[in-house]
């Protein structure tokens, strides 16, 4: 082969290397977001306190995001992917409607919430003022109420309406108690939360 001549399958290798140092740098912006908005909320988060988490400059963040509300995006299209699972699980364990499958299923859901609490306080912060970020949590939200009703409707109980009021019923109480313990933690035992709330959704789903 001539001096200077790089095989043919050089550039496809050089083409994978800046791939994945760009998804890296993307990554560390996502994990830099994270914690600059745990540790400053939304509104106060500024493009620099970013890139000064993930250890960037500000140049670069603008190579990935346009603006910190599409950063968000991103975190929160995350969230949802995780959220779409468990809430397919929710459905199967609504049709199943015992004791232990619901106690289990609120557990996970319990569990979840400590991995996405950075994620979500900024959420609730930007909903007030990003509107793109406002109608993600109102599909998230249906989302869950018709993951009850398809639940509901593969066991064959209830009409239409009765599973539309109770999963709208039994989802707003699981998200009002995300968004209370996201910001004074929990104000009872764990388990015994659990144990209530499990009782709760039982006398719903009869």
């Amino acid at each position: 082969m001539a001096r200077g001549i790089r095989p043919a399958s050089s550039g496809g290798y050089v083409s994978a290397v800046r791939e994945a140092h760009k998804q890296l740098t993307r990554e560390r912006l996502l994990a830099g977001a994270r914690a600059a908005f745990d540790s400053k909320g939304y509104a106060a988060t500024t493009i620099d306190d970013v890139a000064g988490f993930a250890g960037v400059t500000r140049a670069t963040f603008y190579l990935h995001f346009d603006n910190k509300a599409e950063l968000l995006g991103e975190l929160i299209a995350e969230v949802g992917r995780q959220t779409r699972e468990i809430n397919d699980r929710l459905a199967v364990v609504v049709a199943r409607g015992d004791r232990a499958s619901i106690a289990g299923w609120l557990d996970e859901a319990f569990d979840f919430w400590e991995t996405v609490r950075p994620s979500a306080m900024a959420e609730e912060e930007a909903a007030a003022i990003e509107p793109r970020i406002r109608q993600a949590r109102t599909e998230s939200f249906d989302r869950g109420v018709e993951a009850v009703m398809r639940g509901l409707a593969s066991a064959g109980r209830f009409d239409p309406d009765g599973r539309r009021a109770r999963g709208v019923l039994m989802y707003s109480q699981l998200q009002n108690v995300f968004h209370r313990w996201m910001r004074v933690g929990w104000e009872a035992d764990r388990d015994e939360m659990l144990k209530v709330m499990t009782a709760m959704w039982m006398a719903a789903l009869r």
